[in-house]
């Protein structure tokens, strides 16, 4: 197979093009840089058509979990346990702002929705609205998600081989002479 495999990439560096082929078969033989494109955009691609239905279940909260922005959910559980005091009974305000100190009403109020967060708006949200697909559907309209870091979460799961729809099989080689990894997969 790395018979095969050098023979390839000897004949891509002479033809200076990516997909060739051989007896019949067609091969891509990307170098580092290509592959990583051709990576992105085939996620960019499948999430513009499955969005995060094209994750398991334990894939979609671990990115909710690590490439979320969580300052739109912190703000927003702010603001809704602020004007969840607005319907506080005087005797309890009296109690928040004895709670506080010699400070404004406004400041008390804010100090005890500070001290009261849930320490994790993600899931404050999902709790408080009783929707994960209200969560996804937020973080997808607001642009809240970090892709170039799911993008490489999935490359370090899944790796380059779902690329090579065919068979799932990517050769690596390695060329000593020009210092270049090659990725070579059937089309």
């Amino acid at each position: 197979m790395e018979r095969i495999v050098k023979g390839l990439v000897e004949i891509r560096k002479g033809l200076d093009q990516n997909l060739i082929e051989v007896e019949g078969e067609r091969y891509n033989v990307l170098t580092q840089d290509e592959i990583n494109r051709r990576f992105d955009q085939f996620q960019e691609n499948l999430w513009d058509d499955l969005g995060f239905e094209a994750f398991t279940e334990s894939a979609q909260e671990y990115i909710i979990n690590n490439f979320v922005e969580t300052e739109y959910f912190e703000q927003l559980e702010f603001e809704v346990l602020m004007e969840r005091l607005e319907y506080v009974d005087e005797q309890e305000m009296l109690e928040i702002v004895e709670l506080y100190g010699a400070k404004t009403l406004d400041e008390c109020a804010e100090q005890y929705v500070l001290d009261n967060m849930s320490g994790d708006s993600i899931s404050w949200f999902v709790n408080e609205f009783d929707s994960w697909d209200g969560l996804l559907y937020v973080v997808r309209e607001n642009n809240l998600l970090d892709f170039a870091s799911v993008i490489d979460y999935v490359k370090d799961v899944d790796g380059y081989e779902i690329l090579a729809s065919v068979d799932g099989v990517i050769e690596e080689y390695f060329d000593s002479q020009t210092n270049e990894w090659y990725y070579i997969y059937l089309d």
